[in-house]
Order: structure tokens, then C-alpha cells, then sequence
């Protein structure tokens, strides 16, 4: 399958690089042609209007869409923002075969000013937003930008069955971070993936796409038109897939000393620590500190690559009413390849650290590796001393610090993110 990711450049949209980009699609016959989120199109009205979840209002989305889609001469994915500041994305193929859904909507549950989270009848949305999309005999999902950064809603496709993950992203983003998301959510779902995005003139060339394949490998791309890749359109080919893998491209990352630790884990220790602690439920504990409650989750193995796994831990109902937490994963093998460590593990454990800003303490034998976000949700491999890791709590929120009050989130929006993993852990 052919893929077209379109790097927008907002600096220059208009309706005739518009269709421009709209015929340089037809002309390469790609079988889909991504926009970034909230993205240029002549039709802007069509897509800025009061509420996306009224029935007209998608339809008249969908008829515009799938105008679009006859002028590409293939599937399109793109979308817009309503009155409320629901951000969402739209899947139109007017050229729609047996069996092949003819339009599709998904809507950003965070960094927007709106979210489906926030609804009673989340769960029953989500069953038909979280449906995959057919088109070409592959399984299609889509997400939109900081989404990707929140493993459930990409696993809650893998119910419905999965072949290719589609993101879409405003752009300025930090590369590292954003490498990383979409590489381990191919991983994890054992998925292509990609990602494009849109581009401001802030003086940065910080805008990117990405394509990833299901071993997690960054998959090369050709340029439909001159020129550099902003404003251009990016063409993977999913059969180009050599089954290969890729390193950490950070794997030498310098191990430093947290300056704001303020809590000694010794790894030596570790299972007298556990005994030590209170229960909550199989590989749920909490250790007491002095101004923390530091919840212990153990995932054994590979239990780590499944997003699931790991959020029904974090998330048990029985911590709720636990003042002041700090969460730290605890995963153990009984042994790693090295190549496995470095080409898929290392990646997985950072993201399990940032996308849950919590620390993660991986154990293999001898070998030991830490991690932990930065404020930022940058990924930090703490150096050992003295046989353990000095973790700082204040960094170790985990959903505390994400579903809370703040620009682009809601702390109530919780509830439904919860009803969400409760659905992909059953």
C-alpha cells in the first residue's frame, strides 16, 4: 500500500498549492494521502463549524471529504477543529470497494480544548471511533498528535485488529520525543506507523514525518515533488518492508545523576524492599517515604511490550484514595539478547517512563537500567551508584500529574481514559 504523508507548509497554503499537492497525489496513484492535523484546505468553513458530533454536521464533513478524495484519486485523511474545540480527523475514499467503509471519524481526546473523554456515553463512541477503517485489505487506524503519546487509545484498535496506525500532527514538536511514540507504538501493535505534520515558520525546521515498521524500523520515503521534504508530499510503500530492526537512536545515551532525587532504590534489596511493603494486589505495593507513597508496579517479562499490562497496574482503583503518590515500574526478565535490548526493549522502556511520567527500573540477572522523564517528557537514564538509583518523586506523578487541570487537559477526562483501559485490558 501506498502512503502519502503531506508536510504542509501553513506559510504557503492556499488553493493552489492545495491542489497542487491534490493532483501530485493523483498523478503517483498512492492509495492515501494524509494531511497534518488541522490542516489548509480551499473548504475551510466546511470543517470550522459548531459541533462535530451532530449528525449533520458529519455527514456535510463527509460529503466535502469525499469531494477531496475523488480529486486525489485515492483515500484521504484530514480534519479540522469545531466551535467547542473538538479537534478531529475524517477518512473519506470515494473510490470505496466491497466491504471497504466509505468515510470514518476520530476525535482527539487530549491538548484540545474538548475531548469525547468528557462524555457519558464515552465507551459507546469509542466502540465505533476505534473501529479500524478497510482500504486496500488493510486494517487502518488514526490518531492525532499528543494521542500518541497515550498507549491505549492506539491498542484499543488492536481489538478490532490492526495493519497500519496513521497520526497526524500539527508539527513543532522535539524529533527524539516524537521518534520514539511512534516507533513503540508500531512495536507494541505490531503495526506500521505513521506521522505527518504540519510546519510554521518559527524559525525551526522542527516539523517531520516518520513512517515505522512493525519490528520498529524507520522506513525510507520518496518526494512527489522538487524540492526539500517541508511542503512536500512523503511516499512510503508498506510492501518495501524488510523485516529488519533499528537501534535506539540514543542507545549511548550518558547515564546521569538526578540533581532533584530524593529517594535510594538498591537493586540488591529489591525483593527484601517488596516483602517490606503493603499490598494492594498482585504486583501492586506501596512503599512508605517521607512525603511520598511510592507505588511499586512489577511486570514480569514481556509483559512490558503490552500497553495493557502495564495501565490496569497504574491505574487499580485501589490506589485512588492514596495521598501524595509517586509511581515506579519494576520490570524483570529472566535474560535479554542484546540485540533485543538495544533494537526493541531499550525504546519500549523509555516511552513506558514518559507517556506514564513515572520511573522505570528494568532488572535482567546482573543487568540493570533506570529511567526517568524529565518535566518535559524528555527520556533520562539515571546512572547507578552504589549498587542502586537515587529517583527523584517529584517526576514520578504518573496519572496524577497527566489528568489534572492544565493546558489541554482536564482532570474529569480521567474517568473516561480509565473506562478505556478497563475495556482493552478484558
Amino acid at each position: 500500500m501506498r502512503i502519502g504523508l503531506y508536510l504542509q507548509d501553513y506559510r504557503q497554503c492556499n488553493k493552489a498549492t492545495f491542489n497542487k499537492a491534490v493532483s501530485a497525489a493523483k498523478s503517483a496513484a498512492i492509495d492515501l494521502l494524509v494531511f497534518p492535523e488541522n490542516c489548509y484546505t480551499p473548504y475551510q468553513k466546511d470543517y470550522y463549524f459548531e459541533d462535530i458530533l451532530q449528525e449533520s454536521s458529519i455527514n456535510a464533513v463527509f460529503g466535502k471529504t469525499s469531494h477531496i478524495s475523488r480529486d486525489a484519486g485515492c483515500a484521504v485523511i484530514l480534519g479540522g477543529t469545531d466551535s467547542f474545540g473538538m479537534i478531529y480527523s475524517v477518512f473519506a475514499n470515494a473510490y470505496s470497494g466491497d466491504n471497504e467503509q466509505q468515510n470514518a471519524l476520530y476525535l482527539k481526546h487530549t491538548m484540545a480544548d474538548d475531548s469525547p473523554l468528557a462524555l457519558d456515553d464515552y465507551l459507546e463512541l469509542a466502540e465505533h471511533i476505534f473501529q479500524p477503517v478497510l482500504l486496500k485489505g488493510k486494517r487502518l487506524g488514526m490518531t492525532i498528535c499528543y494521542d500518541c503519546n497515550h498507549s491505549a487509545f492506539s491498542r484499543a484498535y488492536c481489538k478490532n485488529g490492526l495493519d497500519i496506525l496513521i497520526n497526524t500532527t500539527g508539527g513543532n514538536v522535539v524529533y527524539e520525543k516524537w521518534y520514539r511514540y511512534n516507533k513503540v507504538r508500531a512495536i507494541e501493535n505490531k503495526c506500521f506507523n505513521f506521522c505527518t505534520m504540519g510546519y510554521e515558520n518559527n524559525g525551526k525546521e522542527n516539523s517531520y514525518v516518520f513512517g515505522f515498521t512493525p519490528n520498529g524500523k524507520l522506513m525510507e520515503h520518496r518526494l512527489l515533488l522538487p524540492g526539500k521534504e517541508i511542503g512536500n508530499i512523503a511516499v512510503y510503500d508498506s510492501d518495501s518492508d524488510d523485516l529488519e530492526y533499528e537501534d535506539d537512536i540514543h542507545f549511548e545515551q550518558r547515564e546521569t545523576i538526578s540533581k532533584d532525587g530524593d529517594y535510594f532504590i538498591n537493586v540488591n534489596k529489591i525483593d527484601e524492599l517488596l516483602l517490606s511493603a503493603k499490598k494492594i494486589e498482585n504486583n501492586v505495593c506501596v512503599l512508605k517515604t517521607p512525603k511520598h507513597n511510592l507505588i511499586v508496579c512489577t511486570v514480569e517479562g514481556s509483559g512490558i511490550l503490552a500497553p495493557e499490562c502495564v495501565l490496569r497496574l497504574l491505574y487499580n482503583q485501589k490506589l485512588r484514595d492514596i495521598p501524595n503518590k509517586a509511581y515506579l515500574i519494576v520490570n524483570r526478565w529472566s535474560g535479554v539478547e542484546p540485540d533485543y535490548f538495544r533494537t526493541i526493549l531499550s525504546d519500549v522502556l523509555r516511552v513506558r517512563a514518559m507517556e506514564n511520567f513515572c520511573a522505570v527500573l528494568f532488572i535482567s540477572g546482573s543487568t540493570t537500567k533506570c529511567y526517568q522523564c524529565s518535566r518535559n517528557k524528555a527520556s533520562q537514564v539515571v546512572a547507578s551508584i552504589n549498587g542502586g538509583y537515587t529517583l527523584a518523586l517529584t517526576r514520578m506523578g504518573g496519572p496524577e500529574s497527566i489528568w489534572k487541570n492544565k493546558l489541554g487537559m482536564r482532570g474529569t477526562w480521567r474517568k473516561g481514559y480509565e473506562q478505556l483501559i478497563n475495556n482493552i485490558a478484558h
